[in-house]
């Protein structure tokens, strides 16, 4: 994230009620260019390669990368910018309205700080990991404890591969069209499927070298999870508009990753379409997420929680990729995880945007009765 993106922002009228649509959008924009700057392990690929010729014995070094902005300005420039955003308007949308507006931006420019620290942080394990459990929450024992119950009876198969991404695109068009959504559906070279809520947009991946290939299983898991993605910025956006307000639902609200991730596991879930080796993805993830917050010492522990891992069913290598990225950033138990934060809880509320459920709760007097598309049809209707 650059300066002159961060001043973009200063520019804005402070009178005028898209600003605070804007506010949201470079928000969420600068969140991403800061995730962008993974991997920060500098000798990744060397290290993995020293350690799976003796995974036993060998201790990897991991080498941070030096954050290539200057963080101080970043922060102070992100400051004015706070500042700036506290005078944009927000008459017109009633006294509770704006008070939710004005909470939600503030809390929106904290966690985006939190990342920034988090990206300039990671060599210091303590808060990598203080900073990882403020803007994702803490891995659950219980939750960690299942997922090891659950990958013993769980075994990988190899699937055939015969769909494209073109392939995968037609069907997220169909879906989508099945749902009522109008939403556009790109097929692009990159290595994966992602939405992009403030263009509207959903992107099936061809991987780098345009070669990516599905098997029909992975492709439909994959359409109920990314079309999930999709309904809740589509109701997002239609609310927003009910309510008179800027679509900021559609794009962004503070901490709202993990309700996002475990909402679409959880629709996975019941459509049946987690077949072993994407249920094992889920829980091996949580177990790699567990085991590295919960370690002493990370480096030193390191040879000791790929054993568990391969123990577990994972190779070596992935073992290795799964704590690493987690090193980086500490989330990986927020797909399985986060399914719970759907449990006990009135599904439409929280299908009226990207918001968590207590944002959901304080904005619920605001809500119209039902979203766009409603927790009856999304998690009732699948391909």
């Amino acid at each position: 994230m650059t300066s002159s993106e961060i001043r973009r922002l200063l520019k804005v009228d402070a009178t005028d009620r898209r600003s605070l649509e804007h506010c949201f959008r470079v928000i969420r924009a600068s969140i991403n260019a800061i995730r962008l700057l993974e991997p920060r392990i500098a000798n990744q690929e060397r290290e993995r390669r020293s350690f799976l010729d003796s995974p036993s014995h060998y201790n990897p070094e991991l080498e941070f990368r030096t954050l290539e902005f200057d963080i101080d300005n970043f922060l102070s420039l992100l400051g004015e910018t706070e500042s700036a955003a506290r005078q944009m308007s927000v008459d017109g949308f009633g006294d509770e309205g704006a008070e939710i507006l004005k909470e939600m931006l503030a809390e929106s420019f904290e966690e985006l700080r939190l990342h920034a620290r988090l990206a300039d942080n990671l060599d210091e394990p303590d808060r990598w990991r203080r900073l990882s459990g403020q803007i994702w929450g803490e891995p659950d024992r219980q939750v960690f404890r299942e997922a090891v119950d659950d990958l013993q009876d769980i075994e990988p198969r190899d699937r055939s591969e015969p769909l494209d991404a073109y392939d995968l695109a037609g069907m997220f068009r169909n879906h989508l069209y099945d749902l009522g959504v109008d939403y556009t559906v790109e097929v692009r070279r990159v290595p994966g499927n992602f939405n992009l809520p403030g263009d509207r947009t959903l992107v099936a991946a061809a991987g780098e070298d345009g070669e990516r290939r599905y098997s029909r299983a992975e492709a439909r898991q994959l359409v109920v999870h990314e079309c999930f993605h999709v309904v809740r910025a589509h109701n997002g956006y239609v609310t927003a508009d009910r309510m008179d307000m800027p679509p900021f639902t559609g794009v962004f609200t503070p901490y709202y990753d993990r309700t996002e991730e475990g909402g679409a596991a959880l629709r996975e879930e019941e459509a049946g379409v987690l077949d072993d080796n994407k249920r094992f993805d889920y829980r091996i993830r949580t177990a790699a997420a567990y085991l590295a917050h919960d370690s002493d010492d990370f480096q030193e522990e390191f040879p000791g929680m790929v054993e568990r891992l391969v123990d577990l069913g994972a190779t070596e290598e992935r073992a290795f990729d799964l704590l690493v990225r987690n090193r980086q950033a500490l989330r990986h138990h927020i797909y399985w995880g986060g399914t719970r934060c759907w449990q006990d809880v009135d599904r439409d509320l929280l299908l009226h945007g990207k918001v968590n459920s207590a944002y959901a709760s304080r904005l619920e007097p605001l809500l119209p009765q039902k979203p766009d598309v409603d927790a009856e049809d999304l998690f009732s209707s699948y391909p």
